[in-house]
C-alpha cells in the first residue's frame, strides 16, 4: 500500500471518528424566576388524598396501599396514626420504622407514593382536553399546557392567563414557545387555573 493511500485512509478514519463523537452539551440557560428545579430532582412532599404503598418486610398484615386522609394522617395496624402530609416518603418511612422498633426487632420499612392526588392544576377553555391534572414534579406552564393535547382552532394563544389565589398572570404561548419572555413560563403551583380563551 502506498504512502499516499495510507495517509488518505488515516485521515478518512479520523474524520469518521470525529463525526461520531457527540458535541459537548450546551450550557443550561438559567433564569431567575424560581429557584426550584423544573426537572423534578427535589423529593415529592406527600399531601392529603395521596395513595401510598407501605411495605414492612416480613409483615404482610401491615403491608399495603394506604390513602392519606383529608387531615393528612395515615393509620397502620400495630403502629397507629402518622402525619404523612408535609413529609417525603423517606421521612415517613423513618418515622414508621422508629415507632415499630417497640414491637419489631429490626423493622425494614419502605414507603412509595403510588398516586398523587394532592397537587392539581386545571386547564380550561380552548384546549383539546380540558380538565384537572395531578402533578408530582415541578412543571412549567408550557409543560402544563401540553397536558391539554393541543389547542382548538379558536384558541387565542397570545391571551392565555393563569389564576393563582385570585391573581391573574398573563402568558403568551406564541412568544414563550419562541424563547421570548421566559419570565411568563412560571412553575405551576397547586390549585393554579390555566385559561385558554
Amino acid at each position: 500500500m502506498s504512502q499516499k493511500r495510507k495517509s488518505f485512509l488515516l485521515l478518512a478514519m479520523a474524520g469518521l471518528l470525529s463525526a461520531q463523537t457527540p458535541p459537548p452539551p450546551a450550557a443550561a440557560k438559567e433564569t431567575a424566576i424560581d429557584p426550584k428545579p423544573a426537572s423534578g430532582i427535589q423529593e415529592f412532599v406527600i399531601g392529603p388524598l395521596d395513595i401510598l404503598y407501605v411495605h414492612i418486610l416480613h409483615e404482610p398484615d401491615m403491608t399495603g396501599r394506604v390513602e392519606v386522609g383529608p387531615d393528612g394522617m395515615i393509620s397502620l395496624v400495630l403502629a397507629g396514626q402518622f402525619r404523612a402530609e408535609g413529609q417525603t416518603a423517606q421521612q415517613l418511612s423513618d418515622a414508621i420504622k422508629e415507632r415499630l422498633k417497640a414491637t419489631i426487632r429490626t423493622p425494614e420499612v419502605s414507603v412509595q407514593v403510588v398516586q398523587v392526588n394532592s397537587r392539581k392544576f386545571t386547564l380550561q377553555g380552548e384546549v383539546r382536553k380540558p380538565g384537572t391534572y395531578p402533578f408530582s414534579a415541578p412543571l412549567t406552564v408550557l409543560e402544563a399546557l401540553a397536558e391539554g393535547q393541543g389547542f382548538t382552532d379558536w384558541a387565542n394563544t397570545k391571551k392565555i392567563y393563569i389564576l393563582r389565589k385570585g391573581v391573574r398572570m398573563n402568558f403568551n404561548y406564541k412568544d414563550v414557545s419562541k424563547g421570548k419572555h421566559p419570565e411568563e413560563n412560571l412553575i405551576v403551583q397547586n390549585g393554579d387555573e390555566i385559561f385558554v380563551p
